[in-house]
C-alpha cells in the first residue's frame, strides 16, 4: 500500500507529519514530493512517518475532458512509487509486502543538502525527517529484486541488515553480527528482540537463542529443513568444523512451514557451559561473554550454493580454509560475534587471536566504528586503550611493532587509539600460537554526550592479500550517571627542594587518583602527592571511577618562586652583616655590594651557596655610607637592597 505525506499547510506550519492513514499504519509506504532540483517540495508533509520521497512539483498530468495540464501534489508523487512496487513484482513475484518496501526504501538515493543519518525505528539505512529514505530510485530496486530471485526453495539468516540473500554477501563486510540471531538470559516471548551476553546459571536455567529464518525463495518450505545451532569459544578466526563441535550442537530443530517472502522466528534454549569446565586464564576466557554462535540451514533441496572448501577462488594461501568465506559465501549460514559492554559492569572485553595453520602466519588487526553510526564516535568521547598480552606483542614485535593511528604510553605493551581506521599491523603468529588483545574503554568526564550506545569492529585480515580472516564486533553501552570533575587544585609556588603536596578534590564515589609527570609516566597513585621540587613542572591528574571506569582529567602547575634577597641585619651595621636570600633558579649566584652615596667608589663580589640561605659578610673596611647589596643570579641582578655603614 503507497500512501501520499499530504499537502496541508496548516500540518506543515504546526509540526504534524503525515495524513491519515499514512500516519498510522507502519506496513504503508508514505510518499512525500520534491522538486526537479532535489528539494522537498514546499507544500509537502514530512516528519516521523515519512518513507521516501519522488517528484511531486510541476508533474504532467491527464485531466479531465481529454486534456494535460501540470501540477503539483504529493498525490503526483505517491504513483512513481507504485509504480516501482509493480515493477520489483514483475520480476519477482513471490516477494513479500516487507521484501518490496525494504527494497525500495534500500535502494533510494541520498539527494538534496539533507542530513541522512541512522535513526531508531528506521533499520533500512540513513534518513532524514524531510526526505525519509531519500529519492526512490527505480533501476535500482529492479536490479535488487532480479537478484532476489530464486526459482527453487532459498532459505536464508541475514548477515547484516542490508543482506538480501544473495550469494556471495558483497554488502556486509562485518558478517560475523548477524542481526538474525540473538540471545536471551530468559525466555521472553520475542517481547525484546535485542542481543544479551549469553549467561552461565548454576541452577542449571537456560538462556535462549533466537533464529530469524526468512523464505526468500517462490517456493514454499517442505519441513525437512533443518536449523542447527552451535557454538565455539569466541577468536576472530574460526573454522568449519574444528572451531566447533558438529557432533553435539547446541540443538537443533525442524523449520516450520514457511511461505514465499515470509519468515519465521525460532527459539532453542541452551545451557550455557559453566565456565569452570573450560581450560582457561583469566585474559583469554571470562565464561560470560566469550562465545562465538553458528547458526546452519541444512537442507537436500536448498543446499549451500557454494561449497565449503574455502574462499570464492579457491583455498587460501597456505592451504587453509576460512570460515569467514564459507559464511559470505552462503546464505544457509549466519554468525554472530558480538559483545556486549555495559560500562555500568565493566568497561572491557578481551579479544582472542588463534593462529589456526601449521605455519607461521602474518595478520593485521584493523579497529573501526559503525559507518553510518552519527554523533561522537567511542574514541572522542572515551579513551579506548588496547593492551596486548605477551604473546601477542611477541608476535607483532616479531612483525616490526607496525601500526596506524596508534599512540604510545609508558606500557610498551598498551597503545591508546587516536583515529578511526587505526592499524596493528604484522602480527606474526607461530603455529597454534594464541594472543589475547584487551579493549577498555574509559569514557572521558570532559567529552560526554547524550549518546548512549556505540559499536566498535575489530577486523582481522591477511596481510598478504589483505582479505578477511574473521572479527568481532563491540557494542558498548554506557547508561546515566552523573558526571564528576578531576580536580587539581590551582598552582603552586615553592623554593627549590621544598617539599609540598598537591592534592585532588575527592569525588563523591570511590576512584583511583593517578599523577603523571611532563612525559606521561606514572609518579604516584593517590589523593594526595608529595614532591621536593627541583624545577618548575606540570602534573596531570587522572580520576577513574572504580564503578564504570568513567575518568577525568586536570593539571596543576607547580612553579619555582623566584630567586630573592630576603633580608640583611643588621642594618644600619658596623662590623658584620646577615645576609639572607633564596636561591631557587640559577646554578651559581653571588652577592655584590656596591658604594652608592656618601662613599668612594667601589664593589665586591661574594660567591653564594646556593644550597644554603644565609652568608655573613664582614664590612668591618667598608667607608661609612650608603651601599646597594645585590643578588646576582646566571650574571643578572635579580634582587636588591639598600644597606647602611655606620
Amino acid at each position: 500500500m503507497v500512501f501520499c505525506s499530504g499537502n496541508n499547510p496548516f500540518l506543515r506550519a504546526n509540526g504534524f507529519s503525515v495524513w491519515y492513514p499514512g500516519s498510522s499504519n507502519p506496513n504503508i509506504v508514505v510518499v512525500g514530493a520534491m522538486t526537479s532540483t532535489g528539494q522537498k517540495s514546499n507544500f509537502s508533509c514530512y516528519g516521523n512517518q515519512l518513507d521516501v520521497v519522488a517528484p511531486g512539483s510541476n508533474i504532467l498530468s491527464t485531466i479531465l475532458n481529454n486534456d494535460l495540464a501540470y501540477y503539483d501534489g504529493t498525490s503526483m508523487a505517491a504513483p512513481h512509487v507504485a509504480g516501482i512496487a509493480a515493477l520489483i513484482l514483475s520480476v519477482n513475484p513471490c516477494l513479500s509486502g516487507k521484501q518490496v518496501r525494504d527494497i525500495i526504501e534500500k535502494t533510494c538515493q541520498k539527494v538534496g543538502s539533507y542530513n541522512y543519518s541512522i535513526t531508531s525505528g528506521r533499520p533500512n539505512g540513513n534518513w532524514n525527517n524531510h526526505m525519509g529514505y531519500g529519492l526512490v530510485d527505480a533501476y535500482a530496486a529492479v536490479q535488487l529484486a532480479q537478484a532476489m530471485n530464486s526459482p527453487t526453495l532459498d532459505l536464508m539468516v541475514r548477515d547484516g541488515n542490508d543482506d538480501f540473500g544473495i550469494q556471495p554477501n558483497n554488502t556486509n563486510e562485518t558478517i560475523w553480527n548477524s542481526p538474525d540471531i540473538w540471545v536471551r538470559n530468559q525466555e521472553d516471548g520475542l517481547l525484546i528482540q535485542e542481543h544479551q551476553n549469553p549467561k552461565y546459571f548454576s541452577n542449571g536455567n537456560p538462556n535462549h537463542i533466537y533464529v530469524r529464518v526468512s523464505n526468500k525463495s517462490c517456493s514454499v518450505s517442505s519441513e525437512n529443513e533443518q536449523l542447527k545451532l552451535y557454538f565455539a569459544i569466541n577468536r576472530t578466526w574460526l573454522r568449519w568444523s574444528s572451531s566447533w563441535n558438529p557432533i553435539l550442537p547446541i540443538g537443533q530443530i525442524t523449520i516450520p512451514q514457511i511461505q514465499p517472502g515470509q519468515e519465521v522466528i525460532i527459539s532453542i534454549p541452551w545451557n550455557v557451559p559453566n565456565p569452570n569446565n573450560f581450560p582457561q586464564n583469566s585474559s583469554t576466557f571470562d565464561g560470560s561473554n566469550n562465545f562465538s554462535l553458528l547458526a546452519r540451514i541444512e537442507s537436500n533441496i536448498d543446499t549451500m550454493t557454494y561449497p565449503e572448501t574455502g574462499e570464492v577462488e579457491g583455498v587460501t594461501n597456505n592451504g587453509k580454509l576460512r570460515f569467514y568465506a564459507n559464511v559470505k559465501n552462503n546464505n544457509n549460514i549466519a554468525w554472530k560475534n558480538l559483545v556486549i559492554i555495559d560500562v555500568a559492569n565493566g568497561n572491557s572485553t578481551v579479544i582472542t587471536l588463534k593462529n589456526l595453520s601449521d605455519d607461521v602466519q602474518n595478520s593485521y588487526l584493523e579497529l573501526i566504528k559503525e559507518n553510518n553510526e552519527t554523533g561522537k564516535p567511542i574514541y572522542e568521547e572515551a579513551e579506548v586503550s588496547l593492551k596486548m598480552d605477551e604473546t601477542l606483542y611477541s608476535a607483532w614485535e616479531r612483525g616490526g611493532k607496525l601500526s596506524q593511528k596508534l599512540n604510545s604510553t609508558s606500557d610498551e605493551q598498551k597503545k591508546l587509539v587516536n583515529d578511526n581506521n587505526v592499524i596493528l599491523d604484522n602480527i606474526s603468529l607461530n603455529p597454534n600460537e594464541i594472543g589475547t588483545l584487551q579493549l577498555s574503554f574509559n569514557f572521558l568526564t570532559q567529552e560526554i554526550t547524550e549518546k548512549s550506545k556505540y559499536i566498535y569492529h575489530v577486523i582481522q585480515k591477511d596481510k598478504e592479500t589483505g582479505k578477511i580472516i574473521g572479527g568481532e564486533t563491540i557494542t558498548i553501552k554506557k547508561g546515566e550517571r552523573d558526571i564528576f570533575i578531576a580536580d587539581a587544585g590551582d598552582t603552586k609556588e615553592v623554593d627549590r627542594n621544598q617539599p609540598i603536596t598537591i592534592s585532588a578534590s575527592q569525588i563523591s564515589e570511590p576512584a583511583i587518583y593517578n599523577w603523571y609527570d611532563t612525559n606521561g609516566n606514572l609518579v604516584f597513585s593517590g589523593k594526595d602527592l608529595t614532591i621536593a621540587t627541583q624545577v618548575a613542572t606540570k602534573y596531570k591528574l587522572e580520576v577513574i571511577a572504580n564503578a564504570d571506569g568513567f575518568k577525568g582529567y586536570s593539571e596543576v602547575e607547580v612553579k619555582i618562586k623566584p630567586s630573592v634577597l630576603s633580608a640583611i641585619a643588621p642594618n644600619p651595621a658596623t662590623n658584620n652583616v646577615n645576609v639572607n636570600y633564596k636561591v631557587n633558579e640559577s646554578g651559581s649566584a653571588y652577592l655584590m655590594i656596591i658604594s652608592s652615596y656618601g662613599t668612594t667608589n667601589s664593589s665586591n663580589n661574594y660567591i653564594l651557596d646556593i644550597n644554603s640561605s644565609e652568608t655573613n659578610i664582614d664590612i668591618s673596611n667598608y667607608p661609612i655610607g650608603f651601599y646597594t647589596v645585590a643578588l646576582v643570579c646566571n650574571g643578572q641582578i635579580i634582587d636588591a637592597k639598600t644597606l647602611i655603614k655606620n
